[in-house]
């Protein structure tokens, strides 16, 4: 079992937030994990520098950080079924 707060954190472009938290959800219910997701999370990004905040989240909050390039892509092959 991890220690890390999160299990995964995504590290995304804001144009495609709607299919990362889509990812999201889905990875949660199918997986029971622990996904940080900045818009979700606001809270944690409460600092005097939110951008020092999330690199502490993604080097020592996080056990994995995912960064997908075409967030679509996992959607349509279905990598959630896998994963």
């Amino acid at each position: 079992m991890s220690t890390k707060k999160y299990h995964i954190a995504f590290s995304f472009e804001g144009k495609d937030r709607n299919k990362i938290a889509e990812i999201k959800n889905q990875l949660e219910k199918q997986h029971n994990v622990k996904i940080f997701l900045d818009q979700h999370e606001s809270g944690d990004l409460q600092s005097s520098n939110p951008l020092d905040r999330l690199y502490e989240i993604f080097k020592n909050d996080a056990e994995y950080v995912v960064t997908p390039e075409k967030p679509n892509n996992l959607l349509k092959i279905g990598i959630l079924e896998v994963i």
